[in-house]
């Protein structure tokens, strides 16, 4: 298999002189358009002779060898990935998914393009641990703080039971004198 040769980047034409065109391919319609007419100095043109050879058109170029990119959406399509291809995670697929189909594929020894997006998913997971933990933490913090509350209104309760009990005695004690 013969390697893509490098392509050149196809810009619009005046593309360096007005910052809004951006770095974008529009074909030249002009009548008098240089580009178009492919005179020289203004730049390369779209033509077939850039394209890639047959043998590794479409192909994903890993380690030295080329592959057939196969998009993954869930874990069964793991099942149906052969030797000469190699997956690509779909940007549809969440971080939880995205780990579970890794762990298969790990199992299968299936190579992924991108695995940065395992990674990322890692990490999505660890956060969200740590915000169930922080949580748990609040909501018994607040617990705790409710039955500080409710022992203190407890004591409370019974010193104004006892001031009343108290009171209610003296004025016993007071009308028999």
């Amino acid at each position: 298999m013969a390697t893509n040769r490098k392509k050149p980047y196809f810009m619009t034409q005046d593309y360096f002189r007005y910052k809004r065109m951006g770095k974008r391919w529009r074909k030249p319609r002009g009548l008098q358009n240089k580009l178009r007419l492919k005179k020289g100095g203004s730049g390369k043109l779209p033509s077939i002779g850039y394209s890639a050879d047959s043998t590794t058109r479409n192909l994903v170029k890993f380690r030295d060898a080329f592959y057939k990119p196969v998009i993954i959406n869930n874990e069964n399509e793991l099942d149906k990935i052969k030797e000469n291809e190699i997956a690509i995670l779909s940007g549809a697929v969440g971080a939880k998914k995205a780990l579970l189909i890794e762990k298969k594929a790990a199992e299968k020894n299936i190579t992924f393009l991108y695995k940065k997006r395992f990674h990322n998913a890692e990490i999505t997971k660890n956060l969200i641990q740590k915000r169930k933990e922080e949580k748990k933490a609040a909501e018994k913090k607040k617990e705790h703080k409710k039955d500080e509350h409710k022992k203190k209104e407890n004591k409370e309760d019974k010193k104004t039971a006892e001031t009343v009990e108290n009171k209610t005695a003296e004025k016993e004690s007071n009308d028999k004198k």
